[in-house]
């Protein structure tokens, strides 16, 4: 059973003081299919948290996804994109997670993927019906997102189907992907101004 303390304090993520985390943290052992500990936590939002402590895979359910007030960017903007990640977040996914919840997808679990993490490629998994899926890989293409696949699975615990779920995947890290166009943006401003 696993017990939450309700006294929210203010969690200061990088940007400063941010969403609010209760104090409880709890920690299971070999909880990761790493054979790794995970701790779990639960922010004010009801966005349980769960992260290993060896290999740093991380995932989030949320419990009301409407009862968040920040899921309201327009598509396209990228100003407060920000404010809809966590600091727990890995690097090589976080903007990607971002941009789908800031439109209001419903995601629970994300990893960079590469040696050492859950998945081989940088994935989001995340709710919904049958045109969730493809309304997830249109927000990622909005947003120039270098998305290689979607799928929906099913997983099995202690003999039970567990799902459906989606999950979408990534052809590059997010930090890797941000660089690569910011260079590629400086490259055609640097064009332009040559011929101008």
């Amino acid at each position: 059973m696993i017990y939450r303390n309700q006294q929210p304090e203010p969690h200061a993520g990088p940007d400063g003081p941010g969403r609010l985390i209760h104090k409880m943290e709890l920690t299971i052992p070999n909880a990761c299919s790493c054979g790794g500990t995970v701790m779990i936590r639960e922010d004010a939002y009801g966005v349980e948290f769960q992260t290993c402590l060896s290999c740093g895979h991380s995932s989030h359910e949320t419990s009301n996804m409407s009862a968040d007030p920040r899921n309201a960017l327009p598509i396209g903007t990228l100003d407060g994109l920000e404010s809809f990640g966590w600091p727990e977040l890995d690097d090589g996914i976080r903007h990607f997670v971002c941009v789908l919840r800031s439109q209001g997808i419903e995601t629970f679990e994300s990893c960079q993927g590469g040696k050492g993490h859950c998945y081989a490629e940088p994935t989001i998994a995340f709710h919904g019906d049958q045109a969730e899926g493809p309304r997830a890989v249109a927000v990622a293409l909005t947003y120039g997102l270098p998305v290689v696949g979607l799928r929906r699975t099913w997983e099995v615990r202690s003999g039970e189907m567990i799902g459906p779920q989606w999950e979408v995947t990534f052809q590059m890290k997010a930090d890797d992907w941000i660089k690569h166009a910011t260079d590629r943006s400086r490259s055609v401003q640097t064009s332009f101004h040559d011929h101008a």
